[in-house]
């Protein structure tokens, strides 16, 4: 088995608001009041989890004739470490953990980071080099920047149970169109409701089981598109406040087949709610040795290297082209002139 380590961070809150009245059936409007209710509470949060991936034998399946499997050969066993936090109409996210290579049938830790600070963002990806030694920055700008989403299966859980922020950092969920299930069904002890979709598509289910008992938590959930899907389930504590609060959760997800593919088991390592965030924290700057590309709307605007002094190198489409390795480009001035550090 191979092990890989790697980081990443998120709050969350929870306080206790009234939901329906006493004996009467609980409304979609009911669990939109109260998770609104909810998020409100805190405006400001920061959470740190580690998890445990265990990696089915064959459950990759790559693209490409001659990406031979199975992938990985078999269950192969990991760990990841993430984050998140967000600031009002703000939010960062950061994970560092394993990419599978297939011309390697290998797998690799690689960090990723991304930004939004309510107008632009940003991504940073280490590990996954243009040139070996340099980091990749990304910078979005643009009314498309309103659509930004930090949506993936890694960062549900934490979306399922905290706001929706403004500029579309992280979107809200869609009541208008999901109802109240006729089912119940219980939950590590919870009798929960059933949240469905009003009209599914063909060969697509979605259920997600909350607690009325807790002000509508999510307690499970489960997502089906044919035979593919993923389930997670929360676990809950109790703060030094009497507030529940995560304390971990499990994903399993399924492959084209049904099989399982993955199982994630994360325990949350840190949590702050109305934290104090820097100035800038959700705006970084390009550090020395990043190859950077800056786009608006859509269209790319520009692209360059930070050399060790801070200076910025231009990048000419035809060097993008080219087999110039980063470490001699930086030697020179885009007029290919040699480059000469000012004096100090």
């Amino acid at each position: 088995m191979k092990r890989f380590a790697g980081g990443f961070g998120v709050a969350v809150l929870f306080w206790s608001f009234g939901t329906t009245a006493t004996g009467a059936e609980p409304t979609i409007e009911d669990v939109k009041k109260a998770w609104a209710a909810r998020q409100e509470a805190t405006k400001s949060f920061r959470i740190e989890w580690a998890e445990k991936q265990v990696i089915k034998g064959g459950s990759i399946y790559p693209p490409g004739r001659n990406n031979t499997g199975p992938h990985p050969a078999e269950d192969t066993e990991l760990t990841a470490l993430r984050s998140f936090a967000a600031d009002g109409d703000k939010a960062a996210c950061a994970n560092e953990g394993p990419v599978y290579v297939v011309k390697e049938k290998l797998f690799h830790s690689r960090s990723h980071s991304f930004y939004y600070d309510g107008s632009t963002s940003m991504s940073l990806y280490n590990g996954q080099l243009t040139q070996p030694g340099w980091s990749y920055f990304k910078i979005e700008r643009g009314d498309r920047q309103a659509k930004f989403d930090f949506g993936s299966e890694a960062t549900n859980p934490v979306r399922r149970l905290y706001r929706p922020l403004g500029g579309g950092a992280l979107r809200e969920f869609a009541f208008e169109e999901h109802k109240i299930g006729d089912r119940t069904r219980t939950v590590r002890g919870a009798v929960c409701v059933e949240v469905t979709l009003k009209d599914p598509e063909a060969g697509s289910s979605f259920s997600l089981w909350c607690d009325p008992k807790r002000d509508f938590l999510p307690v499970r959930v489960e997502r089906r598109v044919r035979l593919e899907g993923a389930d997670s389930e929360w676990e809950y504590r109790k703060d030094d406040q009497g507030r529940w609060v995560p304390s971990g959760w499990q994903i399993t997800t399924l492959g084209p087949r049904g099989a399982v593919a993955t199982i994630i088991k994360a325990e949350v390592k840190k949590l702050e709610l109305d934290h104090k965030f820097a100035a800038g924290a959700f705006t970084p700057t390009p550090p020395p040795g990043s190859h950077v590309a800056t786009w608006e709307n859509g269209a790319s605007k520009d692209e360059y290297l930070v050399r060790a002094d801070g200076s910025k190198r231009e990048l000419k489409a035809s060097e993008l082209k080219g087999n110039l390795k980063f470490d001699e480009l930086i030697k020179t001035n885009a007029d290919g002139t040699p480059y000469v550090p000012a004096k100090k």
